[in-house]
């Protein structure tokens, strides 16, 4: 089970089985500044069960966003601030995945 972003202190990341994604202690939620090359933070809407989507940075700091509402195709619109607010969100799960997790989950492993 992934991390609930809730206002209690125990901030941990839980890992959904067979995800790939790390288990990682946090006082926060994850941020793209924890991402290694070969890692995205994957957050989920729990109450709406195919709501998904990832963020990573690209080598020039561009956000990019891949959301199971665009099939996962590459967007580049979105602000660092927008992702950041995004990934705490209250009632957001999120992790770090490594990238062949997600190709896995989008469909091109």
């Amino acid at each position: 089970m992934m991390k609930h972003n809730t206002p209690s202190k125990d901030r941990s990341v839980a890992t959904p089985p067979d995800s790939g994604a790390e288990n990682l202690e946090h006082n926060q939620p994850p941020s793209l500044d924890d991402l290694e090359s070969d890692e995205l933070i994957v957050c989920r809407n729990p109450r709406v069960a195919s709501l998904q989507w990832f963020y990573e940075l690209d080598e020039d700091g561009t956000v990019l966003t891949y959301h199971s509402l665009n099939e996962y195709d590459v967007q580049t619109g979105t602000k660092r601030y927008q992702a950041d607010r995004s990934i705490a969100s209250d009632g957001v799960e999120t992790a770090i995945v490594s990238r062949d997790a997600f190709e896995a989950i989008r469909g091109d492993a």
